[in-house]
């Protein structure tokens, strides 16, 4: 996954957390992710597995669509919280 990829998901997992008043401490302790982590995830700078993204995914109640894109492989498009 390219950089400006990590980082759109990261700001919006970041602002989702924060638009639903949710600490990164709530975040620790439902994902199982240490502040490490999260911080990474949430700048973009780590690299994390599927389970990790899904883990962050649903705890924060959002879903990701994934789709191809004429001269894009990725989109603001695909992001959706519920």
């Amino acid at each position: 996954m390219k950089l400006q990829e990590k980082q759109l998901i990261g700001n919006y997992f970041k602002n989702l957390r924060k638009k639903k008043k949710i600490s990164v401490y709530e975040t620790r302790k439902q994902t199982g992710l240490s502040y490490k982590q999260i911080s990474g995830i949430e700048s973009g700078e780590a690299s994390y597995t599927i389970d990790t993204f899904l883990r962050v995914s649903k705890f924060l109640g959002c879903s990701f669509f994934l789709h191809e894109k004429k001269g894009s492989s990725f989109d603001n498009d695909v992001l959706n919280d519920n």
